[in-house]
Parts: C-alpha cells; sequence; structure tokens
C-alpha cells in the first residue's frame, strides 16, 4: 500500500508500540514456513521456466537483451498528481467507515483496487501513454518468465539474506494487515487479504515504480538526483531527537551507496544515469514501506533487483512476477501458520 500503514490503526484507539513488534521466536518459525513456500513456488516456476525454454529451441532468441529505452511521453507532475489523487481517494476510504473486525481488511482490498485505476488505467486511458511506454509490452513474454524466474532467484537470497541481518539488529514489527488478518481470520478478511498482496499491491506498486517514476528517472536523471538530496535532508532532520538509529542509518547510508551502484552496475547498466534511476526508485519504494521496520532494508534490495529487471527487460512483466510470488509466498507462509496453530 503506497499509504504508510502506520496510519492505518483502529480509529478508537491507538494500538501500543509493544504490542507491534513480533517475538524472536516466532519470526524465526514464519520464516521457515516462508523459506518452505518459497521453494515450492521456485521449483512450480522452474518447471514452466523449462518448458518454456524447451517450446525455444532452435529458435533465435535472446534471455539477457540489449538495453533499449523507450520514449517517455509524460512528465513528473502527472506522477505527483497520480500520488496526490492517490492519498486523497484511498485515506477516506481506510478512514471514513468503522469497518468491524470480520471486515476490516476489505477497505485494504478498495483502497488497492483504486490505486490500480490510478497507476494502471489513468495513464493509458486520461493521459493517453502508449502502453508499451510504460512496460505492458508482452512481446518477448516467454524471454521474461524465465529470465524472471532467474532474478526471482537471486532476488529471494539476496532480500532474504538482508531480512535476516536486520531483524537481528532490530526487532521485527508486524504489519497492520498481517495483526489484522490474525485478530479476525475469517474467510472475507482472508480473501481480501490474498487478493491485496498478490494481485492488486504488485499491479498498482510496478505500475508506478518501475513504469512510471523509474522510467521518468532514466530519461531525466536529475529527478534522481533530487530524490537522493531530499534522502539526506530527511536524514539530518530525523537525526535531531530520533529515538531509534536504524532509520537514521538507513537514509545515511543510502549516499555512498548511490554512488557506489552506479559503479557496481555499470555493465548491466550501461546507459548514463540508468543506475542511479534504479536506485532513487528503490530509496522511494522501500520509504513508503517503512510502516514495519525493518522492512525497508530488505525490500530496498528487492527492489533493486526488480528495477534492473524492469530496465533491461523494458517489460513489466518479470517484476510484477516476482512481486506477486514475493507476496504470495508471504500469503501462504501465513496461512500455513494459521493452520498450525501459530
Amino acid at each position: 500500500m503506497l499509504i504508510p500503514d502506520r496510519l492505518v490503526m483502529h480509529t478508537n484507539q491507538a494500538v501500543p508500540s509493544t504490542e507491534l513488534t513480533i517475538p524472536g521466536d516466532q519470526v524465526w518459525r514464519e520464516f521457515q514456513t516462508f523459506a518452505w513456500t518459497s521453494a515450492t513456488l521456485t521449483l512450480l516456476w522452474g518447471i514452466v521456466a523449462v518448458t518454456l525454454a524447451w517450446q525455444l529451441r532452435g529458435k533465435k532468441y535472446q534471455l539477457w537483451p540489449r538495453l533499449k529505452v523507450y520514449a517517455v511521453s509524460w512528465n513528473v507532475f502527472h506522477v505527483i498528481i497520480l500520488m496526490l489523487l492517490s492519498g486523497l481517494l484511498v485515506i477516506p476510504c481506510l478512514f471514513a467507515i468503522d469497518w468491524p473486525k470480520d471486515w476490516a481488511l476489505g477497505r485494504f482490498l478498495i483502497a488497492a483496487g483504486i490505486e490500480v485505476l490510478l497507476f494502471v488505467a489513468v495513464p493509458v486511458w486520461v493521459f493517453a501513454i502508449p502502453l508499451y511506454q510504460l512496460g505492458w509490452n508482452w512481446r518477448r513474454w516467454r524471454e521474461d518468465v524465465m529470465l524472471g524466474w532467474l532474478m526471482w532467484i537471486v532476488s529471494w537470497v539476496v532480500t532474504v539474506t538482508a531480512w535476516q541481518l536486520a531483524v537481528r539488529l532490530w526487532p521485527a514489527e508486524e504489519h497492520v494487515l498481517l495483526r489484522e488478518l490474525r485478530e479476525a481470520p475469517n474467510w472475507f478478511n482472508s480473501f481480501a487479504f490474498t487478493v491485496t498482496a498478490i494481485l492488486l499491491v504488485p499491479l498498482a506498486e510496478e505500475a508506478l515504480f518501475r513504469g512510471l517514476i523509474q522510467r521518468k528517472m532514466m530519461k531525466e536523471p536529475f529527478w534522481a538526483d533530487l530524490t537522493m538530496l531530499v534522502a539526506l535532508l530527511a536524514a539530518i532532520v530525523q537525526g535531531y531527537g530520533a529515538t531509534s538509529w536504524g532509520p537514521l542509518l538507513f537514509l545515511v547510508t543510502a549516499g555512498p551507496g548511490y554512488l557506489a551502484f552506479e559503479w557496481v552496475s555499470w555493465r548491466m547498466l550501461p546507459r548514463p544515469g540508468l543506475a542511479r534511476a534504479v536506485y532513487a526508485t528503490s530509496l522511494i519504494f522501500a520509504a513508503l514501506h517503512a510502516d514495519a521496520w525493518p522492512a525497508p532494508i530488505p525490500l530496498f534490495f528487492f527492489s533493486l533487483g526488480l528495477g534492473i529487471l524492469a530496465a533491461r527487460t523494458q517489460s513489466l512483466l518479470g517484476p510484477l512476477l516476482i512481486h506477486a510470488a514475493f507476496n504470495a509466498c508471504t500469503v501462504l507462509a501465513v496461512f500455513m501458520q494459521q493452520t498450525a496453530g501459530h
């Protein structure tokens, strides 16, 4: 969700901060379950990838495509308008109605649906942006599915490693969706949670971050540089009176990482400014998921993988599949934990 979920609390009472953290033994159990679901999905996706490779045997194709950059027919104000509209429409959806617990996750379902319309439909229908410019390009879908599987494995390893290191330094906070599902685990909340996490959120977020924001920064790296400047200023401001050094450290290290990433990734992203666009977009992606610390740290590295894949393929298919797969593993892990009685 693009609205920070720390705002999405029960309107009647606030949740004490001590109730937001997850016990260490529960974190380990959830990780084990998540690993099993991820292994299963990786195997199934691998079977599909091998089948597609068999279909393409004898044909000339390029799994890792040459870097092409399409035109961008929108400006940064289009993106700002869409994000402002998202806030104006989603916040009332989340707060205007006092949803009963048995239907509480319905508001996330509706909010995510609004974001899909804003970030997927409006750019095409209202702004008249060609589909291929936004990354809705299925010309080489077989190669993208196969390459997406390989990038999924790499992204999973890097993201999970970053998560394991992060939770050893800071107590993990529970996401508001998981908490509300745990409090009222009925069929409707389970349905809303599943559709929101696996379908709607990946569609909305990939359309916004990899489709609109990253592509604009690719064409105009100035906006990537400005994003990093704002992040560093935010680190300075947050440093005064900060009660936790984790978010501050994350922002401060982002600056040197910005310069280092362009040097490290120049073979994969040789176009000037492209690596900066991927990095700055990932920083925004992580910042807007800061509702459950230390989730922004692994999600930042996760977003880097999605950004690299989107930049090379000029398609959102691979990133969308990886994003949906990652969320699907989480959803399955949650339901397995519920079934086990944890």
